[in-house]
């Protein structure tokens, strides 16, 4: 018996069961636990455009994170929404980084968008709507930006959820829940657009599967009807701001 092809065998069977124990793994443990040690980071994607508050057409950018040598091709998908009151905050920083990152080792796609900031000086309850409804439209612009590129960044189209923190959260429930005949009458729509926008990617669906809500809030609880997606979240009772 040749001993050197024998103990390439047994290796080749050794690895052959090793890889099935970890693919049976994964699938145990995926997008339940960080079984990725590594994630790949694609910063500063333009996903659409825009006229901001300021009447320049500003270019919307988002950072993509994904586990780091996934055979896994058909992935749930989280995007996130920075918070900031509508007047500040980044994809790149805070909370978010975290958030995107842990789920990505996870086995899911996610990304942090930047959007349209900004509410005009005078600062009226209507100035607010129109700032959320401005982030609401970037936000619906870069679900339909990845329904557009599914295929290129491993992600099933029909299970891209929508998430966010403060302002960024209520964005996220606005997108789900708030309907085209919903939007407040105050809203300049002749200037601003409707609920869809026009940020980019027309054509394709903003349909989210569920929201995952971190201390944002919504206009109308009365927006939420049956049969609508489901929404999980969470809130301090120390939050007197939201």
């Amino acid at each position: 018996m040749n001993f050197k092809k024998m103990s390439f065998k047994i290796i080749a069977i050794i690895i052959l069961f090793t890889g099935i124990q970890s693919i049976f793994a994964q699938n145990i443990d995926r997008y339940k636990s960080e079984i990725f040690s590594e994630i790949d980071t694609i910063p500063n994607v333009q996903y659409g455009a825009a006229l901001n508050l300021n009447n320049e057409n500003e270019n919307l950018l988002l950072n993509i994170y994904t586990p780091k040598t996934d055979i896994v091709k058909n992935r749930p998908m989280i995007i996130f929404i920075h918070g900031g009151g509508f007047l500040n905050g980044d994809k790149s920083k805070g909370y978010q980084i975290k958030y995107c990152k842990s789920f990505a080792k996870r086995g899911y796609v996610t990304s942090s968008i930047n959007y349209r900031l900004g509410i005009n000086k005078t600062r009226t309850d209507t100035d607010y709507a129109e700032a959320m409804l401005r982030a609401v439209q970037d936000a619906k612009a870069a679900v339909r930006f990845f329904r557009k590129n599914f295929v290129e960044y491993g992600i099933n189209p029909n299970q891209i959820f929508i998430s966010g923190g403060s302002a960024g959260s209520m964005t996220a429930l606005q997108l789900a829940y708030m309907d085209q005949n919903e939007v407040p009458k105050t809203i300049d729509q002749k200037k601003w657009g409707n609920v869809e926008g026009t940020s980019g990617n027309e054509g394709f669906s903003s349909r989210v599967s569920g929201v995952i809500n971190c201390y944002g809030a919504m206009i109308d609880i009365n927006w939420i009807k049956k049969g609508d997606v489901p929404v999980f979240s969470m809130h301090g009772n120390a939050d007197l701001t939201v």
